[in-house]
């Protein structure tokens, strides 16, 4: 299998799981995993960093923090079995307003809209993106969005980084 069909699948049940975990499932806290702590830039860690472990990570019991632009949800960021990051944040858009302006980044990035619209730009070119929908950006590509809708629009951002991902 594909590096990016396997990615495609991995995020594919993390969101299925993320989404059950939403509606259903006992909580688990969210997991960020840093270097070992004392550990220098010179110093090697004496133990491997945690992987991420299986769990839902409940709606309700996520930490929800106020922005200029509306809310923000950490869910979490931390390696996993087989890749190097894994991040999810969610984020509710007030109407008419943008996260951040356009920017690129090395690494993939999925974003999957739950409810409201957004005009998204990629690359110079712009598309709706509506409830249901997702949306792939490919690394370097210059992107960003806007609710261009009457409601907030409430999203979920995946990113994942690889051995191949550079900096």
């Amino acid at each position: 299998m594909s590096k990016s069909l396997h990615s495609f699948f991995l995020t594919s049940t993390l969101l299925a799981t993320i989404t059950a975990g939403c509606a259903s499932l006992e909580p688990a806290p969210a997991v960020s995993v840093t270097a070992e702590q004392g550990a220098s830039p010179t110093t090697k860690p004496t133990t491997a960093p945690s992987t991420l472990a299986s769990g839902p990570f409940n709606w309700n019991d996520l930490a929800i923090r106020s922005v200029a632009f509306g809310q923000q949800r950490p869910v979490f960021r931390s390696p996993t079995a087989t890749l190097d990051e894994l991040e999810v944040h969610i984020t509710t858009l007030n109407p008419g307003q943008e996260p951040h302006p356009p920017h690129r980044h090395a690494y993939e990035e999925m974003m999957l809209l739950k409810e409201g619209s957004l005009e998204a730009t990629v690359n110079g070119r712009t598309f709706t993106v509506t409830a249901g929908s997702v949306l792939f950006l490919a690394p370097n590509d210059l992107h960003g969005w806007r609710n261009n809708g009457s409601t907030p629009a409430t999203y979920f951002v995946l990113s994942w980084k690889t051995p191949k991902t550079g900096k």
